[in-house]
């Protein structure tokens, strides 16, 4: 009895499959090796990798990279771990930290973070600055006097002009009346805070106002105030 269950066994075993069998075994097959591989972003490949960050719908990016693009995107040859990479392999990082725009941008924070007053850019930021600063100053002078005198912005231009032919370096940018109407804006806004100030700090205030209206019917509105702090005094026209 248990010989003759043996041989059926063997025997079912060793039976064809059917053909609607093989033709299910080669479409499985097919969409086995058709689907790709669902990759995740492992928490371990940030070790030894302190630029490296993720974000769930971003992906993963260098912020170090990101940062500095402006400094290194001549360098910068594929964008993907700057705005984010979904391709969650760790060839992508080894690619990304070996390129000459990710070594560039680390070099950049470290001065940055190390020797923030001893690197070249910060020299060459400051001498800069300071050539920008006083160009700007002669430009916020001249629009300063054209408002204190009364006068029309279209001065501006020539009052430039007499500046560079005075030897004076102002650049080729802002000369025109717009740029003195932005400016002048700028310093009533100044003075405005400034005025605020003084007379929220002060104990005691006071105020006379005047109105007047002159040849071109525009209303003209003239305020002095008189206060005093501590033991100076002053007076203020607005």
């Amino acid at each position: 009895m248990e010989k003759f269950l043996i041989n059926l066994k063997t025997k079912e075993s060793n039976k064809r499959p059917s053909d609607e069998e093989l033709q299910l075994g080669v479409e499985l097959e097919k969409r086995q090796k058709n689907t790709p591989a669902i990759r995740k972003f492992l928490q371990k490949w940030k070790v030894g990798r302190s630029w490296l960050l993720y974000e769930d719908t971003r992906g993963m990016w260098c912020f170090l990279c990101n940062d500095n693009y402006q400094k290194v995107k001549h360098l910068v040859s594929n964008r993907s771990m700057i705005s984010g990479c979904k391709s969650f392999k760790v060839e992508s990082l080894k690619y990304h930290e070996e390129s000459r725009a990710h070594q560039l941008a680390v070099e950049i924070h470290k001065n940055t973070i190390e020797q923030p007053m001893q690197s070249p850019a910060h020299h060459a930021l400051c001498k800069l600055d300071q050539e920008t600063q006083n160009k700007m100053a002669i430009l916020f002078r001249n629009t300063h006097a054209l408002a204190q005198n009364n006068k029309s912005f279209k001065d501006y231009t020539w009052l430039c002009e007499l500046d560079e032919a005075k030897g004076l370096t102002i650049g080729k940018t802002y000369r025109n009346p717009k740029a003195a109407k932005t400016f002048c804006t700028t310093i009533a806004e100044s003075e405005r805070r400034s005025l605020f100030s003084d007379i929220d700090t002060a104990s005691f205030l006071a105020l006379t106002m005047d109105g007047s209206t002159d040849a071109g019917v525009i209303e003209q509105e003239t305020i002095f105030a008189r206060s005093a702090n501590l033991t100076f005094i002053f007076s203020i026209y607005a």
